[in-house]
């Protein structure tokens, strides 16, 4: 069974942390143990040192080891503890396992002590038994037990920080992954979304398509033909583009120019269009049909005639493509679900956290969205 819990990582820590705790905490517990011993047994702790065979700075680095060792015994032990319960699913209170583990951290400290002691056994019974034969004997205990308190209430208290950064490394660890699976998810419905606001815009411009074409075919035979091939070279172009996200800036003003061409078929002079362009933004992007939607959102609201003809204007200003047709509202207008432009200005937010600028007046409306880098995109 597979198991979320950072091993490599904590094991990092403890080597760390384990080493620092060592070289800082060595000396004071040592220097204190050895005050409380001086206050109790003077004359003992004196000849101890004397005539110990180990010079002071051997004393504190045994001591550094020995505190070492003990800290990352300690971490060893905290960290296969929750490793097991997490990879097997054992479920316990927090109550629980504390009490496993200064049970199984005490058990550990008893154990190292045991060791320390039989290594250096021979020289502390030289000490005690040959050296310092005047020494009562239980005095000299009495300080082994003081020092044995005295790394048992340390050992405790670091327990205790070692799982408080435990817990705190666990909860930041989960935290993270929850916000990773929660920006994978976020991802994955954007596709959707857009996925989805894409499809009801293409449908919608073929629709319009075959309309055109089907009043061509009753009121103008001759044009029908042209219309129908100039239409399939469009269809091929916007199939291809569907499978996008953005589209270069000169594909999709090509692309609106094959699109006004196909409506001039249709409309006649009552259409007219002028497009302002530099060359040199031309290798920007836009979001695929975006500019094309815009052109054809102008044409299905508004009144196209020869004495009062539609006006639309593509221009560049400021790095924004500024979309702009005179206003001239259908008496009746047509049966519409009011989400084309609001599902353009979702997908422009989706691909690239941009607004797009609406304006409006008795006489114009306009619409600027920013040419972005591909970079910019995201997707």
């Amino acid at each position: 069974m597979e198991t979320k819990i950072p091993v490599k990582k904590l094991f990092r820590i403890a080597r760390h942390t384990s080493t620092a705790i060592g070289l800082l905490t060595v000396a004071p517990v040592y220097l204190m143990t050895f005050s409380i011993a001086e206050v109790l047994a003077p004359d003992t702790m004196s000849s101890i040192l004397k005539l110990s065979p180990f010079p002071p700075l051997m004393i504190l680095l045994i001591g550094t080891v020995f505190i070492t060792l003990l800290i990352f015994t300690f971490w060893s032990i905290n960290i296969l503890l929750t490793y097991t319960l997490d990879k097997y699913s054992i479920t316990i209170s927090t109550k629980t396992k504390y009490f496993i583990s200064y049970a199984l951290c005490i058990l550990a400290f008893v154990l190292i002590r045991i060791v320390f002691q039989i290594l250096g056994s021979e020289i502390y019974h030289q000490i005690l038994t040959q050296k310092l034969s005047y020494i009562n004997l239980f005095r000299a205990h009495a300080i082994e037990v003081i020092r044995f308190i005295m790394i048992s209430l340390f050992s405790v208290s670091s327990n205790t920080i070692i799982l408080i950064i435990q817990d705190l490394m666990l909860l930041r660890e989960k935290k993270a992954i929850i916000e990773s699976e929660n920006a994978q998810l976020k991802i994955k419905n954007i596709e959707a979304t857009y996925s989805q606001l894409k499809q009801q815009i293409h449908p919608h411009f073929l629709f319009n398509s075959l309309n055109t074409l089907k009043t061509l075919i009753r009121k103008q035979p001759k044009d029908a033909e042209v219309y129908l091939i100039k239409l399939s070279d469009f269809l091929r172009a916007s199939i291809t583009l569907n499978n996008e996200n953005l589209a270069k800036l000169s594909d999709e003003l090509k692309f609106c120019f094959d699109y006004l061409e196909l409506q001039k078929g249709r409309f006649g002079e009552a259409l007219k269009y002028s497009v302002e362009i530099p060359e040199e933004v031309k290798s920007g992007y836009v979001p695929v049909f975006s500019v094309q939607h815009l052109l054809e959102n102008a044409i299905k609201h508004n009144v196209l005639t020869i004495e009062n003809p539609l006006l639309m204007e593509v221009k560049y200003d400021n790095n924004r493509i500024i979309v702009t047709n005179n206003v001239q509202v259908k008496n009746i207008p047509e049966e519409t679900t009011g989400r084309g432009l609001a599902n353009l200005a979702e997908r422009y937010k989706i691909l690239s956290d941009e607004e797009i600028i609406f304006k409006s007046d008795d006489n114009h409306f306009s619409v600027s969205l920013k040419i972005l880098n591909h970079e910019d995109s995201n997707h």
